[in-house]
């Protein structure tokens, strides 16, 4: 049987330049490795098991790649406290973030529409009414909140409520010119 060749070894039998493409694949290894434990961040149920995780983390990431992680450490340290929030109510407004995002786009694509002939040709074209009645098992409660009595809430869902467009067939006409 042969010799058994250790990484020691075979590290000294490379040149220099295939020396430092090795580096860079086991530094480009390790941060990767690194960027999937701190996405494990949020597999924490609590804030306080995630701020631990956080800590752990930092202190597990060597010094010759903390050039990589720089932004994510500035971010950490000036967005914490919102950061670590999402652990307390782990909901976001990513949703209304996607709407505002869409509604951006259409004023772009929209450029030259004055605003108020923009929404009349959205309401006409994609808006629909629907009677209050079909809202009438949520909780409606008055200004100063007091439970509605069902003759007030019988009264108050009669009118009907506009729900607005569809901003995404809104965005896709502008986007074929069929406006």
């Amino acid at each position: 049987m042969g010799e058994m060749i250790v990484a020691h070894d075979i590290r000294h039998a490379l040149k220099a330049n295939q020396q430092i493409g090795a580096d860079a694949l086991r530094r480009r290894d390790a941060a990767y490795i690194l960027k999937e434990h701190f996405l494990d961040l949020y597999t924490s149920q609590t804030r306080a098991e995630a701020q631990a995780a956080y800590g752990h983390w930092t202190k597990i990431v060597p010094l010759d790649l903390h050039p990589f992680f720089h932004e994510l450490f500035v971010m950490m340290r000036n967005w914490r406290t919102e950061i670590f929030n999402y652990f307390d109510e782990p909901y976001t407004n990513a949703g209304v973030e996607n709407q505002n995002r869409k509604v951006n786009e259409i004023n772009a694509i929209g450029r030259g529409l004055e605003f108020v002939n923009l929404r009349a040709r959205a309401i006409l074209k994609h808006g629909t009414l629907v009677p209050a009645g079909s809202l009438r098992y949520y909780s409606i409660r008055s200004k100063d909140g007091r439970q509605l009595t069902e003759e007030e809430t019988w009264a108050y869902v009669r009118r009907p409520v506009s729900v607005g467009i569809d901003i995404d067939a809104v965005l896709s006409d502008l986007k074929a010119g069929t406006y």
